[in-house]
């Protein structure tokens, strides 16, 4: 079986079902000291027969991403029209109140057995993800699982505080401020009916500086 290194669009990686629209997607997590998350959806370069149909969907927030983020049953979401002439842009963003919440509800939204833990304690986090492949799916489901192992490779998580200190699964850039997913190979995984494990580690606050010696 070819193995699973996915790097797929991330609007096709979000809705399939409207994935006729060829759009420009960048996703960006920026993560709270206290674990909230606002799910950023970047959209540009937007070149369609039908723009003035697609910005009344954006209007009434039924444009792809929004539906997406909907689906994961956000607190909160905004849009707004970056660009209202071609090429188009759009930001889209949810605001959840777990980092935690977002992976449970996806993995919910994919149907795939899963364990997601957030802890914060004494001014470090530590977010841990398990999840199991499932080797009796069907085709469609299959692909279902490759959009959600493609955002797990193209999201990148921002913290607005505070330092990225210790990952798997995850590249840590920019001095600790960003993690983002690196490749994911699931097959081995699968075949032995072990799970997918994930984890990062920050500090709450960002620390000052040492003064350096003269």
């Amino acid at each position: 079986m070819c193995k699973r290194l996915i790097m797929l669009s991330i609007v096709v990686l979000l809705v399939p079902s409207l994935a006729c629209l060829e759009i420009q997607g960048s996703h960006t997590l920026y993560l709270a000291a206290d674990g909230t998350v606002v799910w950023s959806v970047l959209e540009q370069g937007i070149r369609l027969e039908q723009e003035e149909e697609f910005l009344d969907r954006v209007a009434d927030s039924e444009h792809p991403a929004a539906l997406a983020l909907e689906a994961l049953y956000p607190g909160s979401l905004t849009t707004q029209v970056l660009r209202q002439v071609t090429p188009l842009a759009i930001l889209t963003e949810a605001y959840f109140p777990g980092i935690d919440l977002v992976f449970k509800n996806l993995f919910t939204l994919y149907e795939l057995p899963s364990t997601v833990e957030l802890r914060i304690v004494d001014e470090r986090a530590h977010l841990e993800i398990r999840f199991w492949m499932n080797p009796d799916e069907s085709e469609e489901e299959a692909v279902h699982d490759a959009f959600l192992l493609a955002l797990l490779v193209e999201c990148r998580i921002v913290l607005t505080e505070g330092k990225f200190i210790e990952a798997r699964g995850f590249e840590i850039v920019e001095g600790g401020r960003v993690a983002k997913p690196t490749r994911i190979d699931t097959d081995e995984a699968e075949e032995n009916n072990t799970p997918v494990e994930l984890f990062l580690t920050w500090t709450t606050r960002d620390e000052p500086d040492e003064e350096s010696e003269p």
